[in-house]
């Protein structure tokens, strides 16, 4: 389904549409394929999204839609952002309608991709943070350029609607069936807040299946914009970044992207907005560069620290309800932090050996994460923050589990080295 959007012409070529699709078993098998080869599915949320398509459960809610049956009103809810205290506001659908919503979304995204400029990385086929952030360490004389970074206040819970839908009306101009439950949901006013039904404006709803889709398409003038300026930029969703080789450049591109996101009436986060001269640190999308160096962000080592913690306390009181012993709370402790360090089997672009480790060029913020996941260990199997805890030694730990990541990182380092060699050497015999 990808690359059906002629950009040249504006038009989308002659195609099922994307509504006729929902209905479609083989379309929800892709999809199904598709959620399960990333392997950040639960056991649980894996068999409920098989049982779901095996009994056919969305065509209840299609036959609703294809009757005129207004959608379901969303609940709004309240959740903790990883490692801040800070809250946002995210809407939910029942779970059958939320089903619909993934494969619509999911469909979307692939038929439209060429739509959008090559500078966004956000909810897109074959892009993703991975691939900003490569593209712009491959740029030459990095460290000797400005550089200009801004964050959207609350993007898509504050993007305005109204201008919003001359937008997707252009686009989905072939998507009767989407356009209309797009339009009636995004027109509707009415949430769920703790059981009351109240009116308020939602913008594009974070935490709904859709709203990846339509804050990318809101931007996209913006994202062609400076393509067409010629400025090394990149957005993924709400955050931006550009570089200019002198002042007066990145300046400019400075304006063009705060008139452009003034006129849209989006605001940018003051507190984010960061503008660097040659030789000064930059952070996106979790990498901080300095000067040459590129390390995990202080925001994300910071958030990483609070999971770390969060964890060790959560495996402690399941220890005390088990009546467990402290090395069956250390085992879970280590393995649950492993999975997320170097589980193999997933695909998932942010686990740590398919991401980071291939982009930092230092040790420094492993070294950190290490003594850090280290005092947890050991305050976990004491008990206690106490110095004698250091009577639980390193070689404990590895018996029981735990790697290092400054250790797992060079050897990272050097699979990644032996693979280029040995691609160089093809192509030297080819």
């Amino acid at each position: 389904m990808a690359g059906l959007y002629d950009q040249d012409e504006g038009t989308v070529v002659a195609e099922m549409d994307v509504f006729s699709r929902l209905s479609s078993e083989d379309a929800w098998q892709e999809y199904y394929i598709y959620k399960t080869s990333l392997n950040h599915l639960t056991r649980q949320e894996e068999a409920a999204l098989r049982t779901f398509i095996e009994e056919k459960a969305y065509l209840p809610v299609l036959k609703r839609l294809s009757d005129g049956e207004p959608f379901p009103v969303p609940e709004m809810r309240l959740i903790r952002k990883s490692g801040s205290t800070k809250k946002r506001t995210v809407y939910l659908y029942p779970e059958a309608e939320n089903y619909v919503l993934k494969l619509m979304t999911f469909l979307l995204i692939r038929k439209y991709d060429s739509f959008f400029a090559d500078n966004l990385y956000s909810f897109r086929v074959k892009y993703g943070v991975n691939k900003a952030i490569r593209r712009l360490l491959s740029q030459k004389d990095l460290s000797s350029m400005y550089s200009y970074k801004a964050d959207i206040s609350d993007y898509f819970n504050s993007l305005p609607v109204e201008k919003l839908l001359p937008k997707m009306e252009d686009l989905l101009r072939e998507e009767p069936g989407c356009l209309k439950v797009l339009k009636d949901i995004l027109t509707d006013p009415k949430v769920y807040d703790r059981g009351e039904l109240i009116c308020r404006q939602k913008g594009v709803m974070a935490g709904t299946p859709f709203a990846v889709f339509l804050a990318n398409v809101y931007l996209a003038d913006l994202d062609r914009a400076m393509e067409a300026e010629g400025i090394l930029y990149a957005r993924y969703s709400d955050d931006i970044i550009l570089f200019a080789g002198t002042e007066e450049e990145r300046d400019r591109g400075r304006q063009l992207v705060e008139d452009h996101l003034k006129q849209a009436g989006l605001t940018i986060n003051e507190e984010k907005r960061v503008l660097t001269s040659p030789g000064g640190s930059w952070s996106f999308l979790g990498i901080k560069y300095d000067n040459g160096i590129v390390d995990i962000s202080d925001v994300s080592l910071k958030k990483l620290k609070a999971k770390i913690r969060r964890r060790a306390r959560a495996l402690k009181r399941w220890q005390a309800r088990k009546q467990a012993t402290s090395e069956q709370a250390v085992k879970g402790f280590i393995r649950a932090m492993n999975k997320k360090f170097f589980d193999p089997d997933s695909s998932h672009e942010l686990t740590w050996t398919r991401w980071y480790f291939p982009l930092i060029t230092t040790d420094r913020s492993l070294k950190e994460i290490d003594l850090y996941m280290q005092y947890w260990i050991r305050a976990l199997y004491a008990g206690r923050h106490r110095e004698k805890n250091y009577d639980f030694h390193y070689s404990d730990m590895k018996a029981l589990g735990y790697v290092s990541l400054v250790h797992a990182y060079y050897e990272k380092r050097e699979e990644i080295s032996e693979e280029k060699q040995q691609r160089r050497e093809l192509m030297a015999e080819g």
